[in-house]
């Protein structure tokens, strides 16, 4: 028989997703910069969401540690993103300026990710007679039938 010792044993884990959101946004912009140009409009979506994702979660990464080290009161896990930032840009002492780079593009990166996750589906139909040539006939025909 195996002699058992009393040992103690220490561990610190942290995990940090907004970094790893960070890296998967860079890693769809590098394949947009260098890769082929067949699969672009999901390339560009899958960015776009990493980069929304991300800064939310540097949002809440910031809400997290300036309550951690007791410079933000009243932090809530699931508040409103709107709510979560003007508290975490109000303890840093950073204006909400919604209209000026970078919450201005930031709010169009969460616009684009809440219409895609929260997207409806849409119908349409298209009933026309066209005259032209044949190329403008298959260039302009179905119009308005294109996802928004």
């Amino acid at each position: 028989m195996k002699k058992k010792i009393k040992a103690r044993v220490q561990k610190l884990k942290r995990v940090f997703v907004h970094n790893d959101l960070s890296q998967a946004a860079t890693y769809h912009a590098d394949v947009i910069q260098e890769g082929s140009r067949d699969a672009i409009m999901y390339d560009g979506m899958a960015c776009a969401v990493m980069v929304a994702f991300t800064f939310e979660a540097n949002v809440n990464f910031m809400g997290f540690e300036l309550n951690e080290a007791g410079k933000l009161a009243d932090r809530k896990e699931r508040e409103a993103f709107m709510e979560k930032l003007k508290k975490v840009f109000g303890a840093l002492g950073i204006p909400v300026v919604l209209d000026k780079r970078p919450l201005k593009s930031m709010e169009r990166m969460k616009i684009l990710r809440d219409t895609l996750a929260h997207g409806k589906p849409a119908y349409a139909e298209y009933d026309e007679v066209l005259i032209g040539a044949p190329e403008e006939i298959d260039l302009f025909g179905g119009g308005g039938l294109s996802a928004g």
